[in-house]
């Protein structure tokens, strides 16, 4: 939601009309305004929203047939508008729910030409579904957030290249820009003294948490766990043993990870080998936005982004020894610290969501 969220906001700023369309879920039956979000999720550019009613509640106990009320009923609604002519030719939708974007896509080729919206997939993981040939082989547009991704899509679907287009996730530079490490350890009340090392994030598996909490006893710094759910919490808490230099913080709201992440002095990406396929994380660029240098897991998507010894310190996916040695090595020099430290401000600004908003746009304007 915080990707969606932030897409929506920087096509915003690009000019286009958005109106972002979501299903009411839990206790958001009533329709969802600006105001409810916007301190959430940290944002500045307002966009229309339009809450679709859900009978997820009432099928909240059947596992099966809760996640599809939510999407059939979004699918209905895009579906009617469609016939209705609400949504016609000069509109693009733009969505990442298979079978929502594939019913919808049906609908679209049975009407005139001049009625059909331009459809866009955007594209995050692998999708276990009927209909991929077919689906894939019609779509307008295909926007995948690695290219690693891209390159199987047209090997399994045929998609020429024009149709496709790379687009990492991104970050808002903005809450980092005004922030300095004193100023955000004081508003989280946090030690100026103290050597930080940082996650920040959920806590499931294939995440890698579990490698920094058993680095932590090798490491001469505080290891701060920033987020995730209790249950996941009390799992790695198990691990930790009672590590006097391991802290957990519980979750955190969006806007506010910004100051978590400017008050660290090394950030994490501790990724096992287990970890998505096609994984293109946000942290991976609110941590460049912070300014301070990374030690991740060295897999192949990640390397689209970040180059061992240039811009963050990769180390083998799941070694928790090989971890804590790259974290005492940056904190131990200066040199290096610097240098990964000003790399990532360099490369940070080409993956800004408005500017991932300013590829895609062009991208369909292009189509």
């Amino acid at each position: 939601m915080i990707q969606q969220m932030h897409m929506c906001q920087s096509f915003s700023k690009c000019g286009v009309d958005v109106a972002f369309v979501h299903p009411s879920h839990g206790q958001l039956q009533n329709q969802v305004t600006w105001d409810d979000i916007a301190p959430y999720y940290g944002l500045s550019e307002p966009f229309d929203i339009i809450t679709i009613p859900s009978l997820q509640n009432r099928f909240s106990e059947v596992p099966q047939i809760g996640p599809l009320s939510m999407m059939g009923s979004m699918t209905a609604w895009g579906i009617y508008r469609l016939l209705l002519g609400d949504i016609d030719g000069t509109d693009t939708v733009y969505g990442r729910n298979y079978y929502g974007m594939f019913f919808i896509n049906e609908i679209k080729e049975l009407l005139p030409k001049s009625k059909r919206p331009t459809l866009i997939f955007e594209h995050h993981h692998d999708i276990s579904a009927h209909f991929k040939q077919r689906f894939f082989g019609d779509l307008d547009g295909l926007v995948c957030i690695t290219d690693a991704l891209k390159q199987r899509d047209q090997d399994l679907y045929g998609i020429p290249d024009q149709k496709c287009l790379v687009a990492p996730d991104g970050v808002d530079l903005s809450p980092y820009e005004s922030l300095s490490k004193a100023a955000a350890r004081r508003e989280i009340g946090m030690s100026q003294h103290e050597q930080v090392v940082m996650y920040t994030g959920h806590l499931y598996r294939g995440k890698g948490v579990e490698e920094l909490i058993r680095a932590a006893p090798d490491i001469d710094a505080t290891v701060y766990i920033v987020g995730g759910y209790q249950e996941d919490i009390e799992r790695l808490e198990s691990i930790a043993n009672g590590a006097a230099n391991v802290v957990f913080t519980g979750f955190v709201e969006p806007a506010k990870i910004p100051l978590y992440q400017t008050a660290a002095d090394i950030l994490i990406a501790p990724y096992t080998s287990d970890a998505r396929d096609f994984l293109s994380p946000l942290k991976l660029f609110e941590y460049m936005a912070a300014g301070r240098p990374i030690v991740a897991s060295d897999l192949n998507v990640l390397g689209e982004v970040l180059t061992n010894g240039e811009n963050a310190l990769l180390v083998p996916p799941g070694d928790s020894v090989a971890l804590a040695d790259a974290i005492r090595l940056v904190l131990s020099d200066d040199d290096l610290y610097r240098s990964l430290a000003e790399s990532v401000q360099r490369n940070v600004t080409q993956y800004t969501w408005t500017q991932r908003a300013k590829n895609i746009v062009s991208f369909i304007d292009a189509l």
